[in-house]
């Protein structure tokens, strides 16, 4: 729906402040708390669209949103490898990647941009 589309680009955009807030202040402990709470929702967004369109679906090539959902899946995977086990430099490096979210935006602009316009056609109608 429109609105879940419109609160998972409120995420994305909250997650990529915290990734910036956690370089210019990294000793607050409060980061990780954020950082997980995000991954836990980015993580049941994942699985609830998996179980929802089915995971061959999901993976289907021919489908429009393939390369997003892979994108989608290799990115909140590096967050629960990440938040698993990494304290090695790989995992360091795959913390880094998390910014990455951020482009998942882009997918949501055609859709935002379609239900603007949406509204104020409706609205120049309801006036007119």
């Amino acid at each position: 729906s429109a609105l879940l589309q419109v609160w998972l680009a409120l995420l994305i955009l909250a997650n990529a402040v915290v990734i910036g807030l956690e370089t210019d202040l990294p000793t607050a402990a409060e980061w990780n708390v954020f950082e997980n709470v995000l991954l836990v929702v980015f993580f049941a967004e994942l699985l609830l669209k998996m179980a929802h369109v089915g995971i061959v679906n999901y993976f289907d090539y021919q489908s429009h949103d393939f390369w997003w959902n892979v994108f989608d899946f290799i990115i909140v995977s590096m967050g629960v490898i990440d938040h698993i086990g990494g304290t090695a430099t790989l995992f360091r490096v795959i913390r880094l990647l998390r910014i990455l979210r951020i482009f998942r935006i882009v997918r949501y602009f055609k859709q935002l941009y379609m239900l603007a316009y949406g509204f104020g056609e409706a609205a120049q109608a309801i006036v007119w």
